[in-house]
């Protein structure tokens, strides 16, 4: 759906210097025309942005605005409302609000309890074909799907070599997919990946980026979902879900909604991993939590299947 990591920030920070000549061309977003904005925001992609989150609306608007050359924020509202043009616009207007920070094993702690204890358990008790498929939402520019392929890829290989994988990776963004089909990244995004698998699954360049290698590409694929239209999608069942640092972007309602139309698209015994935090007091009759790692997890109970 969004991209992962807390990213109001990165439009944020960039309000607090002072503010360039261009910026004043176009006036400050007044408090009805940031309540005409953040509706829209909600009504087509769920992102609550409250008033405390004016400035980061604000900014990311103008900025976009000011590349096309829009001085009025009513030309460039109706703009994005008109037809086929005005699609392709919101798809860019979207990923320039919800660039944020994401890298290689960002939480390192849900791919420990992933290996650790789900996998062994679910491999030896709930697997009925030699296949797996995980499900990174929210996947941004894809570190998170390739981190996935790659703890499992180093798995199998060592105790499963005749399962296969691979790996879903959604998100709302066109231009992050678009980039995440590419599988190149900077040494920032790679730099907590172990010593061994970062030699073994990419490629250092001569530009100094680092390209994943390609049959591990081969095992993921990517595709463009909101989370508001998920019954829409096609998406099958998956033994693996990740949904980390997405929700926060939910009001709490939401939050449970989405979480429970996930769990319609994970297998009995599988797994759904959330962001710590986000979403503590949610329950599902047929979801089971996993305790005793540094992460939000649940297993979803086989008794509770037709």
């Amino acid at each position: 759906m969004l991209t992962t990591g807390t990213g109001f920030n990165v439009i944020e920070q960039q309000t607090m210097a002072e503010t360039p000549d261009w910026m004043n061309s176009i006036n400050e977003m007044d408090d009805q025309e940031f309540q005409r904005w953040s509706r829209l925001l909600k009504q087509r992609t769920g992102m609550d942005v409250r008033y405390a989150r004016k400035s980061f609306l604000t900014t990311g608007v103008r900025l976009r605005m000011r590349e096309l050359g829009f001085t009025c924020y009513s030309d460039y509202y109706r703009h994005l409302l008109s037809g086929r043009s005005g699609k392709i616009e919101w798809a860019t207007l979207v990923d320039r609000l919800t660039i944020h920070e994401t890298r290689f094993f960002r939480h390192p702690s849900s791919i420990k309890l992933l290996i650790e204890t789900f996998l062994p358990d679910y491999i030896k008790n709930h697997l009925d074909e030699n296949h797996l498929q995980a499900w990174s939402v929210g996947c941004a520019t894809g570190e998170e799907s390739y981190t996935l392929a790659i703890a499992l890829d180093d798995y199998l290989k060592r105790f499963y070599p005749n399962i296969y994988y691979g790996v879903v990776g959604s998100d709302i963004s066109l231009p992050a997919l678009a980039k995440a089909r590419k599988g190149r990244y900077d040494a920032l995004r790679v730099k907590e990946l172990p010593p061994p698998l970062l030699g073994r699954y990419l490629r250092k360049r001569e530009d100094g980026k680092y390209q994943v290698d390609e049959a591990v590409r081969k095992r993921v694929c990517f595709n463009m979902l909101n989370l508001l239209e998920m019954d829409q999608s096609t998406i099958h069942k998956m033994d693996m879900v990740f949904c980390q640092n997405v929700l926060i972007y939910f009001d709490k309602n939401l939050r449970h909604t989405i979480l429970d139309k996930l769990v319609k698209h994970i297998n009995p015994g599988g797994i759904l991993v959330i962001g710590v935090g986000e979403a503590l007091d949610w329950k599902n009759p047929q979801m089971q939590r996993l305790r005793g790692y540094d992460a939000l997890a649940y297993t979803k109970e086989t008794l509770h299947e037709k």
